[in-house]
């Protein structure tokens, strides 16, 4: 007889297409159940480390950087769309080492993937709403954005309400929501533009150009942040060796390109993406080339320092603990999780987790009741070296 984590292995996610929703039919109470009945227990803040290698994910106590176990969940992710929204067990993704053109979502806890969503496109960025009813998607390769019903106590958890055709060729490439969630921000690889969505309608609110400013086109805006109280949004840039726009979008519908940051001003190489401090004080941007991060002070908009990471590491990822005190960053090619004191700016420890680390996500929730395992005794499915920083997404591809 198989087991569950030999079934899912073998079915794959091109199987589950056709029964994943009759699966969730059948299951629906059960799930809803266990998440009553876990409502009790104690919850924790845990650093979730998806390795992409073994498709496994490694689980940390930010409180005492202990790790708790390590489990086989049957999918990577590359950033976890769980920003707004840091409740529960729940993880999204739509960034996979196999290509598969969906959305995948995942239970922590039940160490069970619960639903795949068929989008057409391989790279699908996500942002959860702040109250975890919906994600919002850019789906890069159909220039489509998607409205995904999140909520496991919905009769339509798992399914696209709304689908929204983009302009063609924009190639929009990530995905970050204002704290209200009442707007989506994303920038368009493909056109060089910034696009404000309503949430509510999924409407498109404007589009506005990316100019070039130390190269020749294309730009190729591809990753953003929001800041924590809706003024900014940071915007990555492939141009020269990387530069960073910072938006004003404290009116959406007119947003303002108020500074960009450069290698001039002490940006480092390649930045790839970026996270503020839950205060929105800092922000810190994860530069990939140059293995470290650009800290910038966000009231006055200037970088006032740098903290090297491990050399050569190439991180693209990371989260802050919930309290902000620490910034966890996977380093992909050394299977280690870097700790960051995110006050006094300098690196404590270095943490051993599972192979190709890349996605982390922070959440208030349980400690999964699955047994672990030991960490390199799961089959290594994606070896990084096969990877490196083409990874879904490393900002090249």
């Amino acid at each position: 007889m198989l087991t569950r984590r030999q079934f899912l292995r073998r079915v794959g996610a091109g199987a589950l297409l056709g029964t994943s929703w009759a699966l969730l039919a059948s299951r629906k109470d059960a799930f809803g159940s266990a998440h009553e009945a876990g409502a009790e227990a104690e919850e924790r803040d845990l650093l979730f480390v998806v390795n992409n290698g073994d498709e496994s994910v490694t689980v940390i106590d930010t409180q005492t950087d202990e790790v708790l176990k390590t489990y086989f969940v049957g999918t990577t992710a590359s950033f976890p769309a769980n920003k707004r929204y840091e409740r529960g067990s729940l993880l999204l993704t739509g960034l996979h080492v196999d290509n598969d053109p969906a959305v995948h979502i995942v239970d922590l806890r039940r160490e069970e993937l619960v639903a795949r969503i068929e989008t057409g496109s391989t790279q699908n960025y996500i942002e959860t709403t702040p109250d975890g009813r919906y994600a919002i998607v850019a789906a890069r390769f159909t220039d489509e954005f998607l409205k995904i019903d999140v909520d496991p106590a919905s009769e339509t958890f798992g399914q696209v309400l709304a689908r929204r055709k983009h302009l063609e060729g924009a190639q929009p490439c990530d995905m970050t929501l204002s704290p209200d969630g009442r707007f989506a921000y994303a920038p368009d690889r493909g056109t060089d533009t910034f696009t404000v969505l309503d949430v509510e309608t999924l409407e498109v609110v404007t589009t506005v150009p990316v100019p070039p400013l130390v190269a020749e086109p294309p730009i190729e805006p591809f990753m953003d942040t929001a800041s924590p109280d809706g003024r900014y949004v940071f915007v990555e840039n492939i141009e020269g060796q990387g530069t960073v726009s910072v938006f004003d979008v404290s009116d959406p519908a007119s947003p303002q390109e108020v500074e960009r940051f450069t290698q001039e001003q002490g940006l480092g190489v390649r930045p790839l993406t970026d996270e503020f401090t839950p205060d929105g004080k800092l922000n810190f941007i994860i530069n990939r080339d140059s293995s470290d991060l650009t800290v910038v002070d966000v009231e006055n908009l200037q970088i006032v320092g740098s903290i090297p990471l491990v050399e050569g590491g190439n991180p693209v990822a990371g989260d802050f603990s919930l309290d902000g005190k620490k910034f966890y960053v996977p380093v992909h090619n050394q299977d280690l999780v870097v700790v960051v004191d995110a006050r006094e700016l300098r690196v404590l420890k270095t943490i051993p987790v599972g192979p190709n680390p890349v996605g982390a996500v922070v959440l208030r929730t349980q400690v999964p009741p699955v047994e672990g395992v030991a960490v390199g005794s799961l089959p290594l499915l994606h070896p990084p070296e096969e990877h490196g920083c083409d990874l879904p997404c490393c900002g090249r591809v």
